[in-house]
């Protein structure tokens, strides 16, 4: 399919980019990936265009996808800023319901050997994303991403300061995962690198 293409952007790719610009195009001639190059092929920018999920999953071919990551609407109620569909509130009657449908779509999207990634609350990936992933998919890890703000508390309770990540893949065991490049040495040169 001439619409979805992928390219690796590494030093060692088989693809070489002759072009300073590339801009690849949905099926309704949507921007989605554009990149700036360098002349040595090398990733100055890249950009990537979001369009609504339910909407643009369907557009996309059985396993064609090595990787899905997305930080979800998680049904509490906020309302975010007026953007290109308005002010959006994140609270949905049928949630559940969304929720299976698109990770149902997202592992008809994966190739064999594809990853997904959610990010939310802990307790919103617990009622919201554990079943619909297990039915679908392998687990291979809950993660924790704490960040640096939102320290202390409110007058009722604590505030977050960290969300979880749920990685599943397609296949229990042929997946991909590249380890070496997001290792993180240990800071005390007594400790060894582990994998």
């Amino acid at each position: 399919d001439e619409n979805f293409k992928t390219y690796d952007y590494y030093s060692d790719s088989n693809v070489k980019l002759n072009s300073i610009r590339e801009v690849l195009l949905d099926n309704q001639g949507r921007k989605y990936v554009e990149t700036i190059l360098d002349g040595h092929d090398r990733v100055l920018e890249k950009n990537v265009y979001l369009y609504d999920n339910q909407e643009r999953i369907k557009e996309i071919k059985d396993e064609s996808v090595d990787l899905v990551v997305t930080d979800p609407p998680y049904n509490i109620g906020w309302k975010y800023a007026k953007g290109i569909h308005g002010v959006v509130d994140d609270r949905r009657e049928d949630y559940d319901t969304w929720v299976a449908e698109w990770v149902k779509e997202c592992f008809r999207v994966l190739k064999p050997e594809g990853s997904l990634y959610i990010i939310a609350y802990h307790e919103t990936l617990a009622d919201n994303y554990w079943e619909p992933c297990m039915k679908h998919g392998h687990f291979q890890r809950w993660l924790t991403w704490p960040y640096k703000m939102n320290y202390g508390h409110t007058l009722k309770n604590y505030v977050k300061a960290q969300r979880g990540i749920l990685y599943f893949t397609k296949h229990k065991h042929k997946y991909t995962f590249n380890g070496e490049a997001i290792l993180i040495p240990y800071p005390e040169t007594s400790l060894k690198q582990k994998h």
